[in-house]
């Protein structure tokens, strides 16, 4: 498969080729300037879901770390999110959606923002962003049915998860990427489910691999049963012991599952239809 004049070899995995077919279209950069110090901090998000309605209009329903979208105590913070379409590898457009939140709720009418009544221990947070980018066009494309015609990747149903020894990968904006790159730049990263803790006040997929800042709140994939790629967690952070500082950690990712129930029971969100499936 070419684009773009990147040749892409025989032998790369499904999970790489879902990448750049579709994890890289349904990924958002995440910048949040808190204004009451004006530090920023960066991260990832993955666009799953939308609200709203037709006379109204749609509006994108993000995953993300919950620390990445969480103010300070009575602070406001400014969000800009950009989504990029790399086409063009070498000067990808992108579109941008920028609101302000915080401890004036006014000043933020259509944009809002949800970590959970668990964050302490569960990090997964919830944007659910403007329906328009500054532009003053739609996020959306709408199809002839009048919804989002967007297909990106699907959420497992409710109760779900993946087991030990899974294949995965996960994908962000790292901070020395976008450094190096001079703009925000996607990274992949492979590796498996090393341990699934499932308890009745959190669940947590421990996975063997690497991690870095910025990548948090990014989309962990897997391919399913029925050979379809779907969302399994959330990029959460990279956990060691303080004690042993010269040996490796796991990647910590939150199960998507409490995600979807919250999306379609509490916000009466819509997930995004998975894409076709491959022949």
């Amino acid at each position: 498969m070419d684009q773009d004049g990147i040749v892409f070899g025989d032998n790369d995995s499904e999970l790489s080729q879902v990448f750049h077919t579709r994890v890289q279209t349904s990924m958002v950069y995440i910048e949040r300037t808190c204004l009451q110090s004006q530090s920023t901090f960066t991260g990832t998000g993955t666009i799953i879901g939308y609200s709203g309605n037709s006379d109204y209009g749609w509006q994108p329903c993000i995953a993300t770390a919950a620390h990445v979208i969480e103010p300070a105590p009575n602070a406001e913070s400014h969000f800009v999110i950009k989504q990029f379409d790399w086409t063009d590898s070498a000067n990808p457009s992108c579109r941008k959606l920028e609101f302000t939140t915080g401890s004036v709720g006014e000043r933020s009418p259509t944009a809002i923002y949800y970590t959970g009544p668990n964050s302490e221990k569960m990090d997964i947070g919830f944007i659910r962003a403007p329906k328009t980018c500054i532009d003053g066009s739609d996020y959306f494309k709408i199809g002839s049915d009048g919804l989002p015609s967007s297909r990106l990747l699907s959420i497992p149903p409710e109760e779900c998860y993946t087991a030990e020894g899974t294949r995965v990968a996960w994908a962000g904006f790292p901070g020395l990427a976008n450094e190096f790159a001079k703009r925000p730049q996607p990274c992949y990263f492979e590796g498996c489910v090393s341990s699934l803790i499932l308890r009745s006040d959190f669940q947590a997929y421990l996975i063997d691999g690497h991690n870095t800042f910025g990548v948090s709140g990014g989309p962990v994939w897997a391919i399913d049963s029925n050979n379809e790629p779907s969302i399994i967690g959330i990029i959460s952070g990279y956990n060691y012991l303080q004690s042993s500082l010269q040996m490796p950690g796991f990647v910590h990712a939150v199960p998507i599952a409490p995600l979807r129930i919250f999306l379609t029971k509490v916000w009466k969100a819509k997930l995004l239809p998975s894409a076709a499936p491959r022949a």
